[in-house]
């Protein structure tokens, strides 16, 4: 009699591998296609709607290869903060990162980096990243997920930027920052013009953002990086 219990063990994984890639297709599909709709109707020409789609898919794209690097277990924050504004940053000294080592699971990786995104592209056209002296500040924290209330929190400040002040009208970038979040992570999301520069944050349910092997805050010794250093 032949043992076929490892072909068997096979054909379950590769069954498994079949179900999972069809179930993060279908969320890719979706998360794609509910960003053209969006940019669809906050264009204003086929220029724009063009120009529109393809940054948000390249942030998308940007996601997708930190997914396969992992073989889509996700990312650790550091590394989704810093993909997403190596496009706008020129000056190491320019993003600033503090917060402990977490993993964020597939669904955040796409969210927080289409939302960074918006924000790089924002500073670098209205805020900090106009100003040779300019600097973006990343911080974020996560508390205990042994619980029910565990929540992953993190925070966006630019500083050494012109002024700012509230939009007279909001449109698709302000949709990314502030409203997607609370749909796809039940997230609260904060959005203030300082007189020193913007200051966005969040504070989402750890179970919604963050992936098994997270370590809360209060045991994670906290790390300082400017682009482009070592994890």
């Amino acid at each position: 009699m032949r043992d076929i219990s490892e072909r068997v063990k096979a054909e379950e994984h590769n069954r498994f591998l079949t179900r999972e890639l069809a179930h993060r297709s279908k969320n890719l599909l979706a998360l794609v296609s509910a960003t053209m709709k969006q940019a669809a109707q906050q264009s204003t020409s086929v220029q724009d709607f063009e120009k529109l789609c393809e940054d948000r898919l390249r942030a998308i794209s940007h996601a997708q290869d930190l997914l396969l690097a992992s073989d889509w277990k996700g990312a650790a924050v550091a590394d989704v903060v810093r993909t997403s504004l190596k496009p706008f940053i020129v000056d190491a000294a320019c993003l600033e990162m503090q917060g402990p080592d977490v993993e964020l699971n597939t669904e955040a990786v796409h969210t927080f980096s289409l939302v960074l995104h918006e924000l790089a592209t924002n500073a670098a056209k209205f805020g900090a990243l106009t100003k040779p002296e300019g600097k973006i500040v990343v911080n974020w924290q996560l508390d205990t997920v042994k619980s029910n209330s565990g929540r992953f929190r993190m925070s966006w400040r630019e500083l050494g930027g012109p002024a700012v002040a509230p939009p007279k009208q909001t449109g698709f970038g302000h949709d990314v920052i502030a409203e997607m979040p609370k749909h796809e992570l039940a997230a609260n999301v904060s959005l203030e013009y300082l007189p020193g520069g913007l200051f966005w944050s969040i504070d989402v349910p750890a179970g919604r953002a963050v992936g098994g092997n997270a370590e809360g805050s209060n045991t994670s010794a906290l790390k300082s990086k400017s682009f482009g250093q070592a994890e």
